[in-house]
C-alpha cells in the first residue's frame, strides 16, 4: 500500500504543494522495521517531504505499547512524520498517553461530535478534549462535521481542523484533485483562524498571571518544588 500512497501524494502535490496526507497503520505495522525503512527511502529520495505525511493510529494500538512500538513512533517522528491519535473520545482516551507518546494531533471521534446535538455531556467531553489538546500544544481535528453550525461551534471551542460531509464526502483521488482545483473556501475558515489566534493570546496571558500568583503565594526557596510549567503556547 505504501508505494501506491506515495504515488497518490505525488499526484496531489501537483495541485496543492503543501498537501498533508493522513495514513492509518496498525500496531503490527509499528512492530515491523520495514515501515520506517520504506518511508525513510521515500523521504531521502525526495518523493515526499518531511511534514507531508501524517500517521494515524487508534488508542488501542498504544494502550499496552511495547518498546518496539514506542521506538517505531519515535523513529517516525525523527523522519519528520506527524503522529495522530485517531478516534479520540472512544476506548480509554488517556490524557497520560498524550503526554507520554509523541502525538502532534488528535482526531475527535465522529460519534462524540455528532452526539453534541443530543447530549450536553458529549459537548463537555469535546470542549474539555480541545482544551487539553491546546494546553499540550497538540493540534485537533474533528470528525463527523455535517453542518456549518457544528463546524463554527468547534472552531469557537478551539478546534483547528474539520472533517466530514459538510466539507466533502469521501472521494477518489482524481475527484479530490478536481475539488482542490476549485479553490473553495468555507465561510468559517478565516474567522476560525482569527478566533484561534485570539484564544491563544488569552491562554498565554492566563498562564503568565497564574505563574505570578503562584510565585507571590510561595517562598523563593520553595520554587524548586513547583510542578513543571510551560509558558510557551504553540498549537498549529
Amino acid at each position: 500500500m505504501l508505494p501506491k500512497l506515495i504515488e497518490d501524494i505525488e499526484a496531489l502535490r501537483t495541485v496543492k504543494s503543501d498537501i498533508q496526507v493522513a495514513y492509518n497503520i496498525s500496531a503490527l505495522d509499528l512492530r515491523s522495521p520495514y515501515l520506517v525503512k520504506m518511508l525513510r527511502s521515500f523521504i531521502d529520495g525526495r518523493r515526499i517531504d518531511q511534514g507531508t505525511l501524517q500517521i494515524e493510529i487508534i488508542e488501542t494500538t498504544v494502550i499496552d505499547a511495547s518498546e518496539r512500538v514506542r521506538t517505531g513512533l519515535l523513529d517516525l517522528v525523527a523522519l519528520g512524520i506527524e503522529i495522530v491519535m485517531d478516534d479520540y473520545g472512544t476506548g480509554y482516551s488517556s490524557p497520560d498517553m498524550l503526554s507520554r507518546l509523541p502525538f502532534s494531533a488528535l482526531k475527535l471521534d465522529q460519534g462524540v461530535v455528532r452526539r453534541m446535538t443530543e447530549d450536553a455531556k458529549n459537548t463537555h467531553i469535546v470542549r474539555s478534549s480541545l482544551y487539553l489538546a491546546r494546553e499540550l500544544s497538540i493540534k485537533t481535528v474533528a470528525e463527523g462535521i455535517e453542518t456549518g453550525v457544528i463546524c463554527a461551534f468547534l472552531l469557537a471551542s478551539g478546534c483547528n481542523k474539520a472533517q466530514g460531509f459538510w466539507i466533502s464526502e469521501a472521494v477518489p483521488r482524481d475527484d479530490f484533485i478536481a475539488l482542490c482545483k476549485q479553490r473553495r473556501r468555507w465561510p468559517v475558515s478565516s474567522y476560525g483562524l482569527l478566533y484561534d489566534a485570539l484564544v491563544n493570546h488569552i491562554s498565554y496571558r492566563r498562564k503568565v498571571l497564574d505563574l505570578v500568583y503562584i510565585l507571590m503565594m510561595t517562598k523563593p526557596d520553595e520554587w524548586d518544588q513547583l510542578p513543571e510549567m510551560e509558558l510557551s503556547h504553540s498549537p498549529a
